[in-house]
């Protein structure tokens, strides 16, 4: 691939850098890949997002559309024609302003504009589709499931990041063996030894004092993570938990759900329950986290569960995507039916009720991320997939 001082430039294409698990993965792993002799160009379809800042700290690039096709994007009845349109028109602009030698493509909406640009343009650029989640989502709309068919023809490799999704592309997508390879999400642990409520600034931020049982959820609230399946299971051991107890939830959007908010109410859960929003700072929320929660209803490869896991937290996940990849049922965290508020209530009764049996299961997640589940891990992988190993040996 050329001399040593030869870098591998990589677009990359997602929908924006907003906080969610597939932008919070890539800004941890960019700034490594640079490093490494990855030259990368981030090119939103939306708008930059959030997280743009702190790659674009880095002189990292990021893109996004022109105004005018920002703005056509917030009319649904004018977008649903023009807005892909401009958009696809905008890709071609950049692929032909700057050359790759990889495109990467992120989420669904990526692969189909980025693989029709790619195309237009006669791009001679290798292709990479990233599939992060199960294909829930090609569920009547059959025309979307017979187009990804077709670009998985044309594509030069996917990569998922659970074996759940890789069995899935195999059984039902059509998609060619050759083509596929697994790369798990990694994290970086802490460093030193810190166990849950070694580091109080959370607790002392939000008056919650050392006795107070705190139960965290990581994820956006939108309907398929669960939230009210979470709300149903705690109203029915609210009684048994120990005295007092907390849930802090962590993620954007409850401003749209309603639902959320009138479960709380209505179960009289008002003072037990703390909606965070968006932070930025995870980790330390959960080394004041006695138990970790996520209770989906589909998922791929979930980085709130090893994020958890890495803070030596004892999990309680649903059995969808690649959440029982992750966590080891018995060992590591409790793997609960989906969509089932008693299972989830009799999971985290279990935990809360049994501070010897969460340090166990909190120690075991911790040793199982630095094993199997390690950024170093995840950069290397990616190191092969890109060639910069063969490009640093040459």
């Amino acid at each position: 691939m050329g001399s040593n001082n030869k870098s591998v430039k990589i677009r990359i294409l997602i929908g924006s850098l907003d906080v969610g698990g597939t932008e919070t993965h890539l800004v941890r792993l960019l700034p490594e890949l640079v490093v490494s002799g990855i030259e990368p160009v981030i090119i939103t379809l939306t708008h930059k997002g959030f997280l743009a800042v702190e790659l674009e700290k880095l002189n990292i690039s990021v893109f996004s559309p022109p105004m005018i096709i920002r703005v056509l994007q917030r009319f649904p009845l004018i977008s649903r024609l023009t807005a892909p349109l401009g958009t696809l028109l905008y890709l071609s602009f950049v692929f032909k302003r700057y050359s790759a030698d990889i495109s990467c493509f992120y989420l669904p909406t990526s692969y189909y504009l980025g693989m029709l640009a790619h195309m237009l343009t006669v791009d001679k650029s290798r292709t990479i589709m990233f599939r992060r989640s199960l294909n829930d989502y090609q569920r009547d709309r059959f025309f979307i499931k017979l187009f990804e068919k077709w670009l998985h023809k044309r594509v030069d490799m996917i990569v998922g990041n659970s074996q759940a999704v890789i069995s899935q592309l195999l059984a039902t997508e059509d998609a060619s063996p050759d083509k596929l390879r697994l790369i798990y999400n990694g994290i970086k642990y802490p460093q030193n030894n810190a166990t849950v409520h070694d580091v109080p600034l959370i607790r002392q931020e939000l008056g919650i004092d050392d006795a107070t049982l705190v139960m965290t959820i990581v994820a956006n609230l939108i309907p398929y993570k669960g939230h009210v399946d979470l709300i149903l299971a705690l109203s029915q051991i609210k009684e048994k938990l120990p005295d007092p107890w907390l849930l802090l939830m962590v993620g954007n959007g409850l401003e749209r759900r309603p639902d959320i908010i009138q479960q709380i109410e209505i179960n009289n859960l008002a003072g037990n329950v703390v909606c965070l929003g968006q932070r930025s700072d995870i980790e330390q929320i959960y080394l004041q986290t006695d138990i970790g929660l996520l209770v989906s209803h589909q998922e791929s490869f979930s980085n709130a569960v090893i994020e958890g896991m890495a803070a030596g937290v004892p999990m309680v996940v649903t059995d969808v995507g690649g959440n029982k990849e992750a966590i080891i049922h018995g060992q590591c965290g409790l793997v609960v039916k989906p969509c089932a508020p008693n299972e989830i209530a009799s999971a985290i009764l279990k935990l809360a009720n049994n501070k010897v049996l969460r340090d166990q299961y909190g120690k075991n997640a911790r040793s199982r991320v630095m094993e199997k589940f390690s950024s170093e891990t995840t950069l290397e992988n990616y190191q092969d997939l890109f060639g910069t190993k063969k490009v640093r040996e040459i």
